[in-house]
């Protein structure tokens, strides 16, 4: 098996696995991610072998409006809370945060990511990109979050609205139950499909409709008998630049740069782009007063939606004259 479909199956196992976060939680956990595709996936630094220690800035929970109060609280419950992930024959129970520490006035977390859990997180981090994460951090439930990490699991290639053959899955009532440990909540499936399912389709199909999300999901129930054994989801995706982000709570104009660079230039089928985008990474972090001007014109370029091919070549062009 390769490498990359190791992590594939590592992002699939995070994503089905059996926890329940709260909102907060969930969004603490995705800076975390953030931060990790940061400075792993995207500066391609060495994995350590053991456990994974990090500094994450206040001001990057802040840009989302979480409290310093908030994460405290969220990194304690982070630290108690076990993530069960079944991986092949691997049957796993992690904490997501072994240890955190925050002295008083101090501009940042120090956090630690349990060894057990870090080829996982790695792997969502690699799988999951920054648009995704900025459209996860501005859900308005837990339920919702999990189903869009769901759907982005099938979305495929960004299938078109208008495609009359979308993306699907199946999940059954008791997975469902299961993943989001709620076998004592809702017990009936009408209580689940109220408060889980419904509400959580209902937020996401909104979403698409303002542009704010990138795909959305119907569903269809499926019997056995009298009883409901499962629910067929219909994926529906849009391309991530039809997206409108200026509407969003975004972690970091650099990183967008970087996904939209990598979006149209597909760096990874071409290890030329791919080397380009890196120099071009290099250069704004160098120079700091750049990557206004670059967001700024690229943002104009992807207003006019035009093939993505068109906004490679016109991206090149900006690159070459004013960054390199």
């Amino acid at each position: 098996m390769s490498s990359t479909e190791t992590s594939l199956l590592r992002f699939r196992a995070l994503v089905q696995a059996r926890y329940n976060f709260t909102l907060t939680e969930k969004r603490v956990a995705y800076i975390i991610t953030n931060e990790v595709r940061a400075q792993f996936v995207e500066r391609r630094r060495e994995i350590p072998e053991g456990d994974l220690s990090m500094r994450v800035e206040i001001n990057t929970m802040a840009k989302v409006n979480l409290k310093t109060i908030e994460v405290i609280k969220a990194l304690k419950s982070l630290s108690k809370k076990d993530v069960h992930i079944v991986d092949g024959d691997t049957d796993l129970d992690v904490c997501f945060v072994s240890r955190f520490k925050h002295l008083p006035r101090s501009p940042f977390f120090d956090i630690v990511i349990p060894r057990r859990l870090v080829p996982y997180i790695v792997a969502f981090a690699t799988h999951f990109n920054i648009y995704q994460i900025a459209i996860a951090l501005t859900l308005k439930t837990k339920y919702c979050q999990r189903f869009y990490e769901y759907c982005s699991l099938y979305d495929g290639k960004n299938n078109a609205p208008q495609n009359n053959d979308p993306a699907c899955f199946y999940i059954t009532v008791e997975a469902l139950r299961q993943n989001m440990k709620l076998e004592d909540m809702y017990a009936k499936y009408g209580l689940l499909r109220t408060n889980v399912l419904k509400p959580a389709q209902k937020e996401l199909n909104e979403r698409y409709q303002a542009q704010q999300c990138n795909l959305y999901f119907e569903y269809r129930e499926e019997k056995s008998e009298q009883n409901i054994e499962g629910v067929l989801c219909h994926v529906y995706s849009r391309y991530m630049h039809e997206v409108k982000f200026d509407k969003l709570a975004l972690i970091d104009r650099a990183a967008i740069i970087r996904c939209w660079l990598d979006e149209w230039l597909t760096t990874d089928a071409n290890p030329e782009d791919r080397e380009l985008v890196d120099m071009v990474m290099t250069r704004i972090d160098e120079q700091n007063d750049l990557i206004v001007e670059l967001h700024r014109q690229l943002a104009r370029l992807k207003e006019r939606k035009i093939p993505a091919k068109d906004c490679a070549y016109i991206a090149k062009t900006i690159i070459k004259e004013e960054i390199l």
